[in-house]
């Protein structure tokens, strides 16, 4: 069995003692579009179902954790 947690929109999680996690919006879409290279401005764009999701992480100021780079 499997432990279920609900969460509101708008209220910080924590996520694994070293990331805070607060989801703002999140919606269904049609299509998304992404960056196909690091230095290119070429998108692409995939049709489908997907959930598009606004939101922060934040990393503890004493996590151990290297840092990560999220691009949209």
């Amino acid at each position: 069995m499997t432990n279920s947690v609900k969460y509101f929109m708008n209220e910080t999680v924590k996520v694994h003692n070293n990331f805070d996690v607060k989801v703002y919006y999140a919606k269904t879409v049609k299509s998304i579009s992404y960056q196909k290279e690091k230095n290119s401005t070429e998108k692409t764009t995939l049709v489908g179902n997907y959930i598009k999701v606004n939101l922060d992480i934040t990393k503890n100021i004493d996590s151990g954790e290297k840092d990560h780079k999220f691009r949209y």
